[in-house]
């Protein structure tokens, strides 16, 4: 079959690194989705400011 049906690879040493790095042990990173993993690995380039964040998924001070 072509690639078009294969699901991307995905690198489990990296998002054993990646737990890490936010501050998570190896045991406590395999426990939580990947979903959420990935959620707080770009919460935590925000706040170091690597990345921004989209206009989107910032809150008017109106609101606050």
């Amino acid at each position: 079959m072509g690639k078009q049906n294969e699901a991307p690879e995905i690198n489990f040493a990296q998002l054993i690194v990646i737990g890490k790095i936010v501050g998570y042990t190896e045991k406590e990173t395999w426990r939580m989705t990947l979903y959420k993993l990935l959620a707080l690995w770009r919460e935590y380039k925000i706040l170091l400011g690597l990345e921004k964040r989209t206009p989107e998924e910032v809150i008017p001070e109106d609101v606050i």
